[in-house]
């Protein structure tokens, strides 16, 4: 899980560092959606993994 979270926020650092050297916010705008869309993907396999509350 954790090397996931460092893979996502590598990948985003490294997208928005290139974009601010290329000027190209599009792909800002991706590398975030694609982060956010990760913390989703990651919180809802926490959810499913957790022990239900009886």
């Amino acid at each position: 899980m954790i090397l996931l979270r460092e893979a996502g926020s590598a990948l985003v650092m490294g997208t928005v560092g290139g974009s601010i050297v290329s000027q190209r916010w599009e792909f800002v705008v991706f590398g975030v959606g694609l982060f956010l869309w990760m913390t989703y993907i990651l919180i809802r396999i926490g959810e499913f993994k957790k022990p239900p509350n009886d």
